[in-house]
């Protein structure tokens, strides 16, 4: 009875350790490598309609190949959302959509919750700039590689030439600035301003087509055997501290947004979610990583089920033991390793982005990590 009570006493005292444990704390340990920090400010008014769209379909894609990268990159990203009426006058229509994050969940999670379209609204790109360059909480290490996209069209002078202010401060700081025009009718009358941005900032400008789907189709994985392996996988997280609720929340949407988006997004989902790096990002807020998980106890594959009431800390080891089953069939069944050859076509010199978003990104921090 006292080695029950003090089993329990050692639990509950570990329980409540992570729970008030800061956030920022627990996060220090997930990157590794050199950083690299890339934020998007995106125009999200009626003009680029289908841009969120290509952004929040495609961002497991963008991780994935970044993986890829030697030497592997300890990615960031954030996102500054402009253009936008419900963004409110006094912030020029510019709002920080999420801050510099390795938690892309959480990324994907805030983009879902906004509508794909919307009507006109004011594009002041400067503000978004300046959001993009000081609202952010940039790493300081000497060798990360900034990048910032700033995504849209329309003027750039709707209050002057204070962008140009925004490109020199972003130079100061050492944030390359790269440009993507989102094409459309009038073009040659906008473009100038757009690659004037560019080449203040020593970013390169680039020209996207809106929802020009990609004709490379690479995964050929059983799509119905997956998504069961994930909702099982999905059971075994046990969500702890202040941030529980949150990384709950934000891995079911980002599992609904990429299984509705269709396979190629969610087959790259989990290929992302079966990765180091996610179980890295979350695991502040997963009590898998706070125990040892050795020890053995008797669990059912077929049912997933654990057969007898047992311990706090055997319940988490039973459940270890299903959450790396369940890894090695997603990771089997995503075992032809498509992202490594993607990433050897992108990184060639001769691909062709073919006005594609994500072919342009993936080709520009290609080209900007290397330098």
């Amino acid at each position: 009875m006292m080695q029950f009570a003090r089993v329990f006493a050692l639990s509950f005292v570990l329980c409540i350790g992570l729970l008030f444990l800061p956030f920022s704390g627990r996060a220090q340990v997930v990157n590794a490598g050199r950083p690299l920090d890339v934020v998007f400010c995106l125009d999200l008014s009626g003009s680029t309609n289908g841009l969120l769209t290509d952004v929040r379909d495609n961002l497991w894609l963008i991780a994935n190949e970044l993986d890829q990268m030697s030497p592997r990159p300890a990615l960031r990203i954030g996102v500054v959302g402009f253009s936008r009426p419900s963004f409110g006058k006094n912030n020029a229509y510019v709002k920080v959509l999420c801050e510099l994050t390795n938690h892309l969940d959480h990324i994907a999670a805030e983009l879902y919750k906004l509508k794909p379209s919307i009507e006109k609204g004011d594009q002041i790109v400067s503000a978004a700039l300046n959001a993009g360059i000081n609202e952010m909480a940039w790493t300081k290490e000497e060798q990360a590689t900034k990048i910032i996209f700033v995504v849209g069209n329309g003027m750039v002078t709707a209050n002057g030439y204070e962008y140009v202010k925004s490109c020199e401060e972003a130079v100061a700081k050492n944030i390359i600035v790269n440009s993507v025009y989102v094409m459309k009718s009038n073009w040659f009358k906008e473009i100038s301003g757009w690659r004037r941005i560019a080449t203040i900032s020593g970013g390169m400008q680039m020209e996207v087509t809106i929802n020009k789907k990609d004709p490379i189709s690479i995964w050929k994985c059983d799509w119905k055997a997956l998504s069961k392996v994930n909702t099982q996988m999905n059971g075994t997280f046990m969500w702890t501290g202040n941030d529980s609720s949150s990384c709950r929340k934000d891995l079911a949407t980002a599992d609904s947004g990429a299984f509705y988006a269709g396979m190629e997004s969610f087959c790259h989902r989990l290929y992302y979610k079966s990765s180091d790096r996610f179980l890295s990002a979350i695991r502040h807020c997963d009590l898998y990583y706070k125990v040892d998980n050795n020890a053995a106890l008797e669990v059912s594959p077929e049912q997933d089920v654990i057969h007898e009431k047992s311990s706090f800390d055997q319940r988490i080891e039973a459940l270890s033991r299903i959450r790396n089953e369940k890894l090695s069939q997603a990771r089997e069944l995503l075992s032809d390793l498509p992202p490594k050859d993607l990433f050897n076509q992108y990184s060639s010199s001769d691909f062709f982005d073919d006005g594609i978003f994500h072919r342009i990104i993936l080709k520009v921090i290609m080209k900007q990590w290397k330098s």
